[in-house]
This record gives structure tokens, C-alpha cells and sequence, in this order.
């Protein structure tokens, strides 16, 4: 298990980086909860497809910074917001 301490989305391992976690022989990757949610590009959060991808189990091991769930929550809302704007045009 890797126990992945990444702070951002920037910290995060790239898919090249997974799939070589996986050759080493690491079967399971434990990011924080930011790392398995995403946008399905109509603004719902959901699950991460990515790293299953990779052939990794996930689980999640921390809670968020608030800072970090604020910055993703305005982010979504942004999102939204643009949609209902361009969708009302």
C-alpha cells in the first residue's frame, strides 16, 4: 500500500507514475479524498476512474484540509454557474 501524502492536485502521481506503482508491486494506493472525486463535466462531483484504471484498489486515509475542499467546492460552483449562463443564453 502507498500511502500518498500529496496536498494538491499538483502533488498528485500522473498515470505513467501509477502504473509504475503497480510494476513495484504496490497494489493499493491511499490518497487523500480530493484525489478520488472528480467533475463529470456537468457538475456533479463523483468517483475517480483514473486510478482504477492503473489496476489499483483505492481507499483514502485522510480528512481534507479545509482549504483544499473550499478551493474544490468554488471551483464546482464556478462550473455551474458558467453552464446555467451559457445554457440561459
Amino acid at each position: 500500500m502507498y500511502l500518498d501524502d500529496a496536498n494538491s492536485v499538483a502533488d498528485l502521481p500522473t498515470f505513467s507514475e501509477l502504473l509504475g506503482y503497480k510494476k513495484q508491486g504496490i497494489n493499493i494506493w491511499a490518497p487523500p479524498l480530493f484525489a478520488l472525486l472528480t467533475d463529470d463535466g456537468r457538475g456533479n462531483i463523483v468517483a475517480s476512474q483514473w486510478a482504477k484504471d492503473a489496476g489499483l484498489e483505492l481507499i483514502t486515509w485522510t480528512l481534507e484540509p479545509r482549504a483544499v475542499l473550499i478551493e474544490y467546492a468554488l471551483e464546482l460552483t464556478e462550473l455551474r454557474e458558467r453552464r446555467c449562463s451559457h445554457a440561459a443564453a
